[in-house]
């Protein structure tokens, strides 16, 4: 190999590990992290007076809640909601959402962007977004649901309102999948302090999900970063030792022929 296409080959190796960075630390960045057919199935939880946090005919006997995503388009996402009530009833709802815009209908607090962080803004608006402003991710930690370890992205908020000629205390807290966007738990909580503190309590949590399957078990990306740039790396190396060797016996064999 003459140093022409020595040098060609190494600036070629050096493109190959570049690019391989590039396209692994740019994985997971599209913001709808959800695929079609994805489906969590939530409990519902419920402590003190159900009317106060869990409010409506919707939440007041339901047993738990499965979304499925049906289909995507851009940031859009089409999910069919299937309600299970305590009466062992079903209620079945279509809905499409943007993840993006908050544009959509109904409960539209069951996807978010993948891959949010600390500080990022939730495009979707709580109930009272007059009370507490825009809603940003608050922190990202590990958590366990449903039988795996999950990094998850929390946003969570408290805000004061009147309750017929009373105070009520609110806090809320969405608990959502990094990867996938999808919400993994939500806590609804209400306290009024002049009737002895009486505080309600509602939510869900995942109760079986199909997102725990082996294609969401990917490594991390700086995992998976970290073995591209080595394997690359023991590419190029071989490849300079190669073209180093090859080098030497060239010149070797020119000193013979002197």
């Amino acid at each position: 190999m003459n140093p022409r296409e020595g040098i060609s080959t190494a600036l070629l190796l050096l493109f190959v590990f570049f690019f391989a960075c590039l396209v692994l630390f740019s994985y997971g960045s599209e913001p709808v992290g959800v695929s079609t057919g994805d489906w969590i199935k939530y409990q519902a939880v419920r402590e003190g007076p159900g009317d106060m946090a869990w409010t409506g005919d919707w939440y007041i006997d339901m047993k738990g809640i499965k979304i499925e995503v049906l289909s995507i388009s851009g940031t859009n996402i089409t999910f069919f909601e299937t309600k299970y009530n305590i009466n062992g009833g079903t209620y079945n709802n279509t809905c499409e959402y943007d993840i993006t815009t908050s544009n959509g209908r109904y409960y539209h607090y069951y996807f978010v962007p993948s891959n949010l962080s600390v500080g990022d803004l939730v495009p979707f608006p709580p109930v009272d977004i007059e009370h507490v402003g825009p809603l940003l991710i608050s922190r990202t930690e590990q958590r366990s649901y449903s039988g795996a370890n999950r990094t998850v992205d929390i946003a969570e908020f408290n805000y004061t309102s009147e309750y017929f000629g009373d105070t009520m205390n609110f806090y809320e807290s969405y608990c959502w999948d990094q990867k996938t966007g999808f919400l993994l738990e939500l806590t609804a909580r209400t306290l009024i302090p002049s009737m002895g503190h009486l505080t309600s309590t509602g939510g869900l949590i995942v109760e079986e999900t199909s997102l725990w399957s082996s294609k969401n078990y990917d490594p991390p990306l700086q995992l998976m970063a970290l073995r591209a740039i080595i394997g690359v790396a023991s590419v190029i190396t071989v490849g300079m030792v190669i073209l180093k060797k090859d080098k030497i016996g060239g010149e070797s064999e020119e000193n013979g022929s002197k």
